[in-house]
């Protein structure tokens, strides 16, 4: 079957944009079938707590997935409880807490430790190691000669976490595939970023259990690579950003945002940077916010570029949006065209499709 694309319009100085949003959800919800689904897609976070805040206003139920959950998900938190336990491989406390990860799939023996002291615990622990976890003395030797991260991805690669993580939320059939792609993509995500973290300073085991600590105490927003609860999700009206729909598809997709301005992305301070291919641009702004007190030669050529970059980065992100579309695509428009001067937007580029 062809994509359908239809267009609502508003009028933005009418604020007509939440009528109109709410009409074209609407009427996509009276003609879905039995276990079709809406997404709508945007390019940001803070657009979903928008389209939330205006969906329950008119008591329309839709699930939404915020972004920032790399540091919240198990993958994530399984890795945090994997280095506790390397570090302090003394103590039964985290020992054991390695049984609530998908490192171990073997169950706690509660029973058995329950009349035990600490001392016999932690015996019982190296005298009965997981299976996945069968070579645990030989990686705490290997971290005091070895490179933390290299130690980890062996461990990662020996214990297979994402078999284990499938196994104890009784994935089956598709859903296992699923269940270890989200797990896989989402580690090798945190292990880039981890070694990016490492560039600048030796890692250790304490330093990368602090790191992990402060991001996932602190709560730091990363957009995880893959999202399984929405892919998991029972919800016909799901909200998210086109990042996190990569791979999943939609009966009808509604882009409510398409009059951003490209070229206007990223906000810029009073002094404007531009570095690449070994040359660096810069404008300093004036007082007044329209003018310009200096910029030098390159700024220019260079500002030019990094547009091209950035419609090429966005062009992109449209392509994504599209492609999640199995039946019809829904993209809201200001019935002015061009009204604050914005000569790249999505609009534009789903017209000239």
């Amino acid at each position: 079957d062809t994509l359908q694309f239809f267009n609502g319009e508003y009028n933005l100085e009418g604020k007509e944009f939440e009528d109109v949003f709410i009409k074209e959800l609407k009427k996509a919800q009276d003609t879905l079938a039995d276990k079709e689904k809406i997404a709508i897609l945007v390019r940001y976070n803070y657009q979903i707590a928008e389209i939330k805040e205006i969906c329950d206003k008119c008591g329309i139920n839709i699930e939404t997935e915020i972004g920032g959950e790399l540091f919240r998900i198990d993958p994530t938190i399984d890795l945090f409880k994997l280095v506790l336990a390397l570090k302090y491989n003394q103590s039964p406390k985290y020992l054991f807490n390695l049984y609530t990860t998908s490192y171990v799939s073997e169950i706690l023996p509660k029973a058995e430790l329950w009349d035990m002291s600490k001392d016999e615990i932690r015996e019982y622990f190296y005298n009965n190691l997981p299976k996945s976890l069968s070579n645990w003395n030989e990686y705490i030797q290997r971290l005091r000669t070895e490179p933390v991260l290299k130690v980890l991805r062996d461990i990662v690669d020996e214990a297979k976490p994402w078999d284990i993580f499938s196994q104890k939320i009784d994935a089956d059939g598709d859903d296992v595939e699923r269940c270890e792609s989200y797990y896989i993509r989402n580690l090798d995500q945190l292990f880039e970023k981890l070694v990016l973290a490492s560039n600048t300073d030796y890692l250790t085991i304490n330093k990368l259990s602090d790191y992990l600590e402060v991001m996932i105490l602190t709560r730091r927003e990363e957009e995880a690579r893959e999202s399984y609860d929405i892919e998991k999700s029972t919800s016909k009206i799901i909200c998210t950003t086109v990042h996190k729909s990569k791979g999943l598809e939609f009966d009808t997709v509604i882009l409510p945002y398409c009059e951003f301005d490209i070229s206007c992305a990223k906000a810029k301070g009073d002094v404007d940077l531009i570095y690449a291919d070994n040359k660096i641009g810069y404008r300093i702004k004036g007082n007044d916010y329209e003018s310009t007190a200096f910029e030098n030669d390159l700024y220019d050529e260079l500002k030019g570029n990094e547009f091209i970059d950035r419609k090429h980065e966005e062009t992109r992100i449209l392509y994504v949006a599209l492609t999640r579309a199995i039946k019809k695509v829904i993209y809201l428009t200001d019935r002015k065209p061009n009204k604050r001067g914005y000569s790249d937007c999505w609009k534009k580029m789903i017209e000239e499709v």
